[in-house]
């Protein structure tokens, strides 16, 4: 298990998208895998920075990455106000990506390269996001809440 806490402004953004991808080549995860879970996991973050803390200091973002048999879990914490993306309408829409107008590319991009998206708020804490890639083709993953 490898843990990250870092203030939730653009510019960590790099420092993030590091630590993945650092903690990807400890755990051996093949470079395609890992590239789908370095691009999910860096806009989760940046739609938190951006849409939650609106860029704001002083809030922070903890990333606890975990390797368990075949699935990379990467585990999101904020302190922003309850959003669950899962309901989202981009998030739940089957699209083309020629049919996204506007905004809402991240999760559909999102939706696209985790095999799993768990969420669920944190009374007094904020929203967890979890994601799950795993590294060998599983149709029972689906996205839903945390309990």
């Amino acid at each position: 298990m490898k843990k990250l806490k870092i203030e939730g402004i653009e510019n960590n953004l790099p420092k993030i998208r590091n630590f993945v991808e650092k903690c990807l080549n400890f755990y051996n995860i093949e470079k395609d895998t890992a590239e789908d879970v370095i691009i999910s996991s860096d806009e989760v973050c940046a739609n938190i920075i951006r849409h939650n803390y609106k860029n704001r200091k002083n809030k922070y973002i903890d990333i606890v990455i975990t390797k368990v048999d075949n699935n990379i879990i990467v585990d999101i914490i904020d302190e922003g106000t309850k959003f669950n993306l899962l309901k989202h309408k981009k998030m739940k829409s089957d699209k083309n990506l020629r049919d996204i107008k506007n905004n809402g590319l991240g999760l559909f991009i999102l939706k696209k390269l985790i095999d799993k998206v768990e969420y669920r708020y944190i009374k007094g804490r904020g929203n967890h996001i979890r994601l799950i890639k795993s590294s060998i083709s599983n149709p029972n993953l689906s996205s839903k809440s945390l309990k």
